[in-house]
């Protein structure tokens, strides 16, 4: 899709210069949590979507452009959800950031296997982490 974050930007000048963000969290907390870690950051413009329902994500991600998801992978739902992505022609290289509970690292490498670009533990996100996996991910 995007060469490189700097390409995103150039690509983006003629058009909005958002960054479109879905942010796919069950729990409501968290996601204002990943939301104001991500709106905070001063170096993008952010327009953030966000959902706790895999059904509304998936039409979420079919009818709006989007530049990355943020996963929240718990179940088998969201396996489904991760390959339905990897597996579109509509969403050929759309990068999406996995959020892993700790002890669930075999579910990130198959996820990782199945397209998922990046995942962070949650008990680890900050700030600065979040955004640098967004960078690193955006630009690759």
């Amino acid at each position: 899709m995007y060469k490189s974050l700097e390409h995103l930007l150039f690509y983006k000048k003629g058009q909005s210069s958002q960054v479109n963000v879905l942010i796919v969290e069950e729990n409501a907390e968290e996601r204002l949590i990943y939301r104001h870690h991500i709106e905070t950051d001063l170096r993008l413009d952010y327009r953030v979507l966000e959902t706790g329902d895999i059904d509304e994500a998936i039409a979420i991600w079919q009818s709006k452009p989007l530049d990355l998801i943020l996963l929240a992978l718990t179940d088998d739902k969201g396996l489904g959800f991760l390959e339905a992505i990897s597996k579109s022609a509509i969403a050929i290289e759309l990068p999406v950031i996995l959020l892993m509970e700790t002890g669930d690292e075999d579910l990130a490498v198959s996820a990782i296997t199945m397209g998922a670009t990046d995942y962070l533990m949650k008990d680890e996100v900050s700030p600065n982490t979040l955004r640098r996996s967004i960078y690193r991910t955006l630009d690759r």
